[in-house]
């Protein structure tokens, strides 16, 4: 049935249907697999042209008719979670496709760079998680299913053709799972009490555009050029390097064989690649998620991601405040977005910090409070809300901050502050209650401050929820 299911998608691909041709289900619905609840899920795949396919699960019954190309799909009525493995069937003139042990719950995918792709265990001492060995070894959430998308190919055309698996999260197997996504779907799932899917699709070193469907440069008229660029991308060719750095090209090859899969919404670790694009970071991550959501069908899909976190890139050490900023500012345009603040998990000598716990707990904040109805729980990091200076001090206001502290009940680091002249000197901070008291000696009238301004500076100072403030400035 594999063989079947695989050659039969790759001739939808390539635009060739047999007329011999079964019914068979695109390759993301196999044995073990998570639908989403209470969204009308979708399901597809191939016949015959002009074929009935009538779809089963869980005491529903769609039909659907194939197209003149033998494409067909349909959606599931809203269903409700379910710890129970149902049967899902595809039925056409000819043959039936089975698809076993099939749970109802949040389904999400998982992508990004090698912050993403960052295993809980692998043989590389600098590449895994630092409690990955002892979690790998006691992980067994048989409720929590996973599918790794391990083909790490690109493509200047969609694809569907890749065979996909899930599995169980179970000791020997989950050591490679992508360690940010484990324990985001772990915290999900003690919080919630229902199946966990996570779909997960990372590239190391990759940038954002490749990553991002064209409808989503569409949606953004600063990256026209972008757009345009696709007429000329450059396939595969003997010898050839970075060409999957191409726009669009890992979406055709690593997201689209499972699209228009219904998912609650993504995580998102990755901005490193694209560390010199400064303030224009922001519309590439509003074209990523606009695109997301209109290839998923899913207008209210969410993006939760990682803002980076500090590292020693060399040079002047200014590129890295600005993304954070790019960053901070796409999250507080766009609603159905959310970032976790990590500036205080880094290593600043390698750009891959070893706890991951701590970031897909903070990813997983936000999910419970905004999707999950946990308004209880605190998940947004603190940003600046009003400020003003009385003698000769800035006295700071934020969101989401009823209270400060600091690691160690140290100083609070990383404030500077200029005068008149520009020039930036350390400055010191004063908690009174929710407001920061932000001043210098050597500045008797500050004009500007800024927040985490150099790429080596690392975060100690923490909201009531142990969560940090990001980047900022004020001039």
């Amino acid at each position: 049935m594999k063989r079947i299911l695989f050659t039969a998608l790759a001739a939808v691909s390539a635009g060739v249907l047999s007329v011999q041709a079964k019914v068979a289900l695109a390759p993301v619905f196999a044995d073990n697999m998570v639908l989403q609840r209470e969204l009308p899920a979708a399901v597809w795949g191939v016949a015959d042209p002009q074929e009935e396919v009538t779809v089963a699960f869980a005491g529903q019954s769609v039909k659907a008719k194939a197209d003149d190309k033998g494409a067909w799909k349909l959606r599931l009525a809203p269903l409700t979670a379910s710890k129970e493995n149902r049967t899902l069937t595809a039925t056409g003139k000819d043959n039936t496709v089975t698809v076993n042990n099939v749970l109802v719950g949040e389904v999400w995918l998982c992508s990004g760079q090698s912050n993403m792709e960052q295993p809980l265990w692998c043989g590389n001492p600098k590449f895994q998680d630092r409690k990955g060995a002892m979690t790998a070894s006691l992980a067994n959430y048989p409720l929590i299913r996973f599918s790794r998308m391990a083909n790490y190919d690109f493509s200047v055309t969609p694809r569907t053709d890749y065979p996909m698996q899930w599995q169980p999260i179970r000791p020997d197997n989950v050591a490679p799972l992508s360690a940010a996504s484990f324990y985001f779907g772990v915290e999900l799932y003690h919080a919630l009490d229902i199946p966990i899917g996570l779909v997960t699709s990372h590239w190391d070193g990759t940038r954002i555009e490749p990553w991002t469907p064209p409808c989503g440069f569409e949606s953004v008229p600063s990256l026209k050029g972008i757009l345009d660029s696709l007429a000329t991308l450059k396939p595969k060719t003997e010898g050839a390097k970075d060409l999957h750095q191409q726009p669009t090209v890992l979406f055709n090859r690593m997201i689209y064989p499972f699209v228009p899969f219904t998912f609650r919404g993504a995580i998102w670790y990755q901005g490193c690649s694209n560390l010199g694009d400064g303030a224009i970071y922001c519309d590439k991550m509003h074209a990523l998620l606009n695109g997301w959501k209109k290839v998923f069908e899913n207008p209210d899909f969410k993006l939760y991601f990682a803002q980076l976190a500090p590292f020693n890139y060399g040079g002047d050490g200014k590129a890295l405040p600005v993304i954070w900023e790019a960053q901070q500012k796409f999250a507080s345009e766009e609603k159905d977005a959310g970032m976790a603040v990590i500036t205080d998990v880094g290593n600043l000598s390698d750009i891959h910090p070893s706890d991951k716990e701590t970031v897909g707990r903070r990813l997983a904040l936000l999910a419970l409070n905004r999707d999950y109805g946990f308004k209880n729980v605190k998940a947004d990091s603190p940003t600046l809300k009003e400020s003003k200076v009385e003698n000769g001090k800035f006295v700071l206001t934020f969101n989401h901050a009823e209270g400060w502290y600091t690691t160690g009940n140290e100083p609070a680091r990383n404030f500077e502050v200029a005068g008149e002249d520009g020039k930036f000197v350390p400055a010191k901070v004063e908690i009174k209650g929710a407001q920061l008291v932000v001043g210098a000696d050597e500045v008797a009238a500050p004009k500007q401050l800024r927040f985490m301004g150099n790429q080596t500076c690392e975060g100690n100072l923490y909201n009531e929820a142990c969560l940090l403030p990001g980047a900022f400035h004020i001039q």
